[in-house]
């Protein structure tokens, strides 16, 4: 580093120093923009790779049964849209069903002489 007492007297010499030092200034501005692009590539590298890796992450452990199709939305909505084309109303009222009895199942009890049987090869 140059103090005042150790710069030059003569005026060439300190426009000498002057030009190299902004020589010197020049190729670490020219380094320092070749570094920064550098790690905007890498940036966009990373965020790249980190978006496949989310999309590998889906892929392998995303819902597979549940994929929809943006085409496929409406493909079970073919009689309400028929019935609201002819112009009739869709009831979404109750459904009657008649009562039923369900028939007792026998109880597992005791295993009864008579239903053991055994059976000889010969």
């Amino acid at each position: 580093m140059l103090t005042t007492a150790s710069l030059p007297d003569d005026i060439e010499a300190l426009r000498s120093l002057v030009r190299e030092r902004d020589a010197a200034i020049g190729v670490r501005d020219a380094t320092i923009v070749q570094r920064e692009s550098t790690i905007d590539e890498y940036a966009r590298e990373i965020e790249q790779l980190r978006e496949y890796v989310r999309l590998l992450r889906s892929q392998r452990f995303g819902a597979s049964s549940e994929r929809i199709h943006h085409d496929q939305l409406g493909l079970f909505n073919e009689a309400e849209q028929l019935l609201h084309e002819a112009g009739g109303e869709v009831d979404e009222g109750t459904v009657s069903v008649p009562a039923h009895t369900r028939a007792k199942r026998g109880r597992i009890g005791r295993i009864s002489p008579r239903t053991l049987r055994g059976v000889q090869f010969t």
